[in-house]
């Protein structure tokens, strides 16, 4: 082998720095590629930020309520809206140059700067869910206007630093609004009580005079009817048939009288928590036959028929055997006076320790708007008016006095034209 056929004993590495190389060369191109990859979505995600900012910045700037940014650890304003702007009478320029405090009242920016520098809210809030006083959500305007405000803001970074954004609503109408209103209803609150204790005064006086008069009334009726009993019993001397006749209208009416007399002097002392009750054993079936009989009279003139249509066994109860009497007889006398036609129906029977008497009537009944004011004193219903019927408006409300002083109960179903039906409940138990 000739010397220009030996190979040289630098071939071999030559070929493998070659391939060094050549290695080096694709690390280098890979890592090129990863980094235009990355530089790729570098710029993808500075466009989109980008893309973002322009979007907050055009929500910001055409929000149609006033906003501000300002920076959490100074207070400067960073960026407002043209509403604000403009609401507040400043330039933009004017409100980048200004801080937050700057847009309060003097008496305010003492209290609020303390409060944002050492205790400002983290997060979303409204103004007033923070702790300021009343009198720090206010702004006041270039012009020395001040308004009342409910502010809304949150936390946002700007360029690394923290910063806010406020959302400002004038609330002052709203205030105004609402402080007149509290204040219509202060001043109607105080009218109200004023009326109410006139009211309370007038209702004592009435219930003086009621029982004035009831006495002043008793006197002489007992007194007329008296002489009557004894001009009746012939004592001056004989009667005629004629006079006889007239002396008995004379002495109904005096019964008549007495008995409202009676029924108004029973309401005073119920309202006044007065009404005495003679407690003792009461057999309701002796009670309503008693009752039944002593109403039979005025219902036979009318021709209407008055019965027991049922009765079945109950035991005794403890109440006061006069007391209940007037209040089953007053209840059977208004079937009687409302019903013209027809029959009333009495029936006794029992529900667990209840003693129940129903009374139905056949008669005018009485419209549904005015079922609720039957048991009040004086209340006459407008079919007892339209009918003619006579009363003063005292029999039901007595009777429900009555039944509540026994620890009862008392309710009324009618319908205007079909009648009337009064349960009274009345709880069964033996006087100790």
């Amino acid at each position: 082998m000739s010397a220009e056929e030996k190979p040289h004993a630098w071939a071999a590495p030559a070929t493998s720095d070659r391939d060094r190389l050549q290695v080096v060369n694709n690390r280098l191109t890979a890592k090129i590629a990863k980094l235009e990859k990355l530089n790729a979505r570098l710029e993808r995600m500075h466009h989109a930020l980008r893309a973002s900012e322009r979007q907050f910045r055009l929500l910001f700037e055409q929000n149609p309520q006033p906003m501000l940014v300002y920076e959490q650890a100074t207070l400067q304003i960073v960026a407002a809206n043209y509403v604000l702007a403009e609401s507040y009478g400043y330039t933009k320029q004017e409100l980048l140059s200004m801080r937050i405090v700057d847009l309060v009242p003097a008496e305010d920016v003492e209290l609020l700067t303390a409060f944002f520098l050492t205790a400002a809210p983290t997060g979303p809030w409204i103004g007033g869910s923070d702790g300021f006083a009343d009198r720090t959500r206010r702004h006041q305007h270039k012009d020395g206007t001040v308004i009342d405000v409910e502010v809304a803001g949150d936390s946002l970074t700007v360029a690394g630093v923290s910063c806010r954004v406020w959302a400002v609503t004038d609330i002052t109408e709203r205030n105004r609004a609402e402080a007149e209103r509290m204040a219509l209803a202060e001043q109607l609150a105080v009218e109200l009580m004023g009326q109410n204790e006139r009211l309370r005064a007038i209702d004592e006086l009435k219930d003086q005079f009621v029982s004035v008069v009831s006495h002043e009334l008793r006197t002489p009726l007992t007194a007329i009817r008296g002489y009557l009993e004894i001009v009746l019993g012939g004592e001056p001397g004989p009667v005629t048939a004629e006079q006889q006749r007239c002396l008995e209208i004379v002495d109904a009416s005096c019964k008549q009288l007495l008995r409202v007399v009676s029924d108004l002097l029973l309401i005073g002392k119920s309202e006044a928590g007065q009404l005495a009750l003679e407690i003792a054993e009461v057999d309701l079936s002796a009670l309503l036959a008693e009752c039944i009989a002593a109403a039979k009279p005025s219902a036979d003139a009318k021709l209407i028929d008055l019965r027991l249509a049922g009765e079945r066994a109950v035991g005794p109860i403890a109440g006061d055997y006069g007391r209940l009497s007037q209040a089953v007889a007053n209840i059977i006398s208004n079937a009687i006076k409302f019903t013209e036609v027809g029959h009333v129906d009495v029936r006794l029977h029992a529900e667990l320790e209840w003693a129940v008497v129903e009374i139905a009537d056949t008669g005018v009944g009485v419209p549904a708007g005015e079922v609720d004011h039957l048991f009040m004193p004086f209340f006459r219903a407008s079919t007892a008016t339209r009918e003619a019927i006579p009363g003063v408006g005292l029999g039901l409300s007595i009777a429900k006095e009555i039944i509540d002083a026994h620890g009862g109960r008392i309710s009324l179903k009618t319908e205007e034209g079909s009648g009337t039906s009064i349960r009274v409940a009345l709880p069964v138990a033996v006087a100790g």
